[in-house]
């Protein structure tokens, strides 16, 4: 497997259980605003689902042998960082800006959900298994 992008996967699902136990243990303390609440949640949620989706790319990219998969992945980071990034920013300060960067990190994420897809559905011609 593509070792950088199962080390930072791991380390994206790590932060990822720290900042849901945050959220569900004191959080609220600190924010006491229920939108922003919710959408701290969405942060966590997603980059839960993505963190799992750039593992699978790493393992995609191990069996295939394709470069492609590994496109995705960094598109993966890439989406977490912007929209989980850009709702933290949002949650935690109320600064606009980090709401306005989550659009363009879920369009990115959609994007290395399409990448991923042709890396994993494309087969090599002549081969059965790949």
């Amino acid at each position: 497997m593509n070792r950088t992008l199962v080390c930072i996967g791991a380390i994206l699902g790590a932060v990822a259980v720290v900042l849901g136990a945050w959220h569900a243990h004191g959080l609220e303390k600190v924010l006491n605003d229920p939108v922003r609440m919710k959408s701290f949640h969405s942060g966590v949620e997603y980059q839960f689902y993505h963190t799992f989706a750039l593992l699978a790319a790493a393992w995609v990219a191990s069996v295939t042998r394709r470069r492609l998969p590994v496109v995705a992945g960094w598109l993966f980071i890439a989406g977490i960082a912007l929209f989980s990034g850009g709702v933290y920013l949002y949650a935690l300060t109320g600064q606009k800006i980090g709401a306005h960067m989550a659009p363009f990190g879920g369009l990115t994420l959609i994007v290395a959900w399409l990448v991923l897809a042709v890396s994993a559905c494309a087969g090599r011609r002549g081969s059965a298994g790949a």
